[in-house]
């Protein structure tokens, strides 16, 4: 019976849906972060404002509500009450967006990343007033094969959509029944829009089985890149990915927070550690110049040899002076600029 229940739902659903075969394979969101060393960090101020292809926005643009088609409907619902999870996922991936709505949904999403302020507030005040659900199925359904300019575009006006999608998204990472495919991409756009109701969950699937969710969720804290994430960072430190802590040594070297420092030092000074991630943490932390960084330099270029020669460099542009290998002159400079000054002389009265 469950087995001709499926058939009936796909056979009714299928025609609005495109195949990944006939779109070239898996398709993720433009701005995914695959294979990428270095990640900006990305806001909704960041985001293109124009000059994305076909989008020619329209101030009028009205998106007509829609509603699931009567003859799937009750089918769907039954599938979704099931008891097997396995029917609930087939259930939600099966839900129909019109094509209507996705067209009406293009345009509005066009509208979210319009140069004009009025444009982009009437888009949201428009946006407000759909079904989640919906808006949550469109999403889905164009980064996993929408058109290249209709993905683009959706990936400007993420930053616009995190009240509506966060919860959705959240969800999706979640569950642990969803594809790899979805959940990467649900971990994407919660980076995207900067979630912060979202840091905890990805910290946590940040440690997944799963690699590709695993690192989409890594990337995700990074692209989010507020201070609320420092916990999370702190914790992949110890991560048996060397990627994963490449990342959270820069983003606490620009983060900051309790402990941060000292914890950076330690793998600095260790000549046991990962040289590569040695050289990430000096130059990321160098990017703020202080007087615990140049104890810190003047340490490592005394105790760790791996460490030593991006530890040169780095005094050597820092300080504006050149003592080479010569311990007791660096020593000596460090001592100068830690010391405390004196206070002024004020004249007598």
């Amino acid at each position: 019976m469950i087995k001709r229940l499926l058939i009936m739902v796909m056979c009714i659903a299928v025609a609005p849906f495109p195949l990944a075969e006939k779109t070239g394979g898996e398709k993720i969101p433009p701005a995914f972060p695959e294979g990428r060393e270095h990640l900006p960090k990305t806001d909704a101020a960041d985001s293109p404002k124009a000059g994305i292809p076909g989008a020619a926005a329209d101030s009028s643009i009205e998106v007509a509500p829609v509603s699931v088609p009567t003859s799937a409907d009750w089918l769907l619902r039954r599938m979704a009450g099931s008891e097997d999870p396995e029917i609930r996922r087939r259930a939600a991936e099966a839900w129909p967006v019109s094509d209507a709505f996705m067209e009406d949904m293009n345009a509005l999403v066009r509208a979210l990343s319009d140069p004009s302020d009025e444009v982009r507030a009437g888009a949201v005040e428009r946006l407000n007033r759909l079904e989640p659900a919906l808006v949550f199925g469109y999403v889905m359904r164009t980064m996993l094969g929408g058109a290249p300019d209709h993905a683009r575009a959706l990936d400007a006006a993420l930053p616009a959509l995190e009240g509506t999608l966060a919860p959705f998204m959240i969800e999706t990472l979640r569950t642990e029944i969803e594809t790899p495919q979805h959940r990467r991409i649900a971990a994407y756009c919660l980076g995207r829009m900067g979630s912060l109701n979202a840091i905890e969950t990805l910290g946590e699937h940040a440690w997944a089985d799963d690699m590709t969710v695993a690192r989409a969720c890594v990337e995700a804290l990074y692209a989010i890149g507020a201070s609320h994430t420092t916990p999370q960072w702190m914790s992949l430190l110890d991560h048996g990915e060397p990627y994963f802590r490449r990342l959270a040594a820069r983003a606490l070297a620009a983060l900051g927070g309790p402990n941060a420092f000292d914890r950076l030092r330690l793998i600095v000074l260790d000549n046991n550690e990962d040289a590569a991630l040695q050289s990430d943490i000096l130059y990321a932390l160098s990017a703020d110049p202080s007087p615990p960084l140049y104890a810190l330099l003047v340490e490592a270029l005394e105790r760790n040899q791996q460490a030593r020669p991006v530890a040169l460099r780095l005094l050597r542009e820092l300080a504006g002076v050149d003592f080479g290998w010569d311990m007791t002159a660096w020593r000596s400079w460090l001592d100068s600029i830690s010391a405390e000054r004196p206070p002024p002389i004020v004249p007598a009265q």
